[in-house]
């Protein structure tokens, strides 16, 4: 069967690609350093789980087969090197949020912040060298890597960085869906190379759900696909305009108005 791809967004020179297939999601990461500590998140239930573990290779590459279907994002070393490219800040700074904090829960279980007892009566050195530590606790807890600053939520300028992934337009019909592209998770309904979708609710009632899809060329949502899941004699409803395909009935539509 063909497999569909799609390409996570990285940083610190690494970059990735994740694979849908039979057997589930594969994922492989390069740029990585030797022997580097792996680990594979995915999002569930608005939570973070990690899903796998590996090593880096001596190439500087990482693979991980038979993974659930979902959103992705992987850390090495504790930090956050690759996330998905559908509203990638968005992406960014939840997954870094998710991981600065476990990272916090981590050092809490393991006495890293010292218990609140009676305080003892201490000298002005020892005060401020009780002070300067609590400082460096707070900046080694937080960990903000100074390549962030790439990825701040301010204004952007007027011109794009030379290394930055040009923004997919969604115009006319795709732009209504967009939010649905951007939050629902990702599906692969039946073969069709070239195409992204996501699994909606359905407007039909015989219907479970709607795949969603779009086909995107120079930068542009330049097609729609409606996919409605039911039996090649029996559609769920009345689809004016629908074809049967591998076991949908599918609306193909230009995305600009005519």
């Amino acid at each position: 069967m063909d497999y569909s791809y799609r390409f996570l967004q990285g940083r610190e020179g690494v970059s990735g690609h994740a694979r849908c297939g039979e057997a589930g999601q594969q994922l492989c990461a390069r740029g990585l350093e030797r022997g580097m500590e792996c680990r594979l998140y995915q999002w569930k239930a608005g939570d973070g789980i990690c899903i796998a573990a590996e090593k880096a290779d001596e190439s500087g590459q990482v693979h991980f087969f038979e993974l659930p279907d979902g959103p992705l994002f992987l850390a090495a070393a504790g930090r956050l090197v690759l996330w998905e490219t559908d509203a990638p800040e968005e992406n960014y700074w939840r997954a870094w949020e998710f991981l600065r904090r476990t990272k916090e829960e981590k050092r809490k279980e393991n006495g890293a912040f010292p218990t609140k007892e009676a305080p003892a009566e201490k000298t002005e050195e020892q005060t401020a060298k009780a002070a300067e530590a609590e400082n460096l606790l707070i900046e080694e807890t937080l960990e903000i890597p100074a390549e962030t600053e790439e990825y701040t939520l301010r204004n952007p300028g007027k011109n794009p960085g030379v290394d930055e992934l040009p923004a997919l337009l969604f115009p006319g019909r795709a732009g209504v869906l967009k939010k649905y592209f951007q939050s629902c998770p990702p599906i692969q309904p039946f073969s069709a190379p070239g195409w992204r979708f996501v699994r909606a609710p359905s407007p039909i009632p015989g219907a479970a759900y709607c795949a969603l899809g779009y086909l995107a060329r120079d930068g542009r949502a330049e097609k729609i696909a409606y996919a409605i899941p039911g039996s090649p004699h029996h559609p769920p409803a009345q689809l004016t305009g629908y074809r049967y395909h591998e076991g949908f009935w599918v609306l193909v539509l230009d995305s600009e108005e005519k």
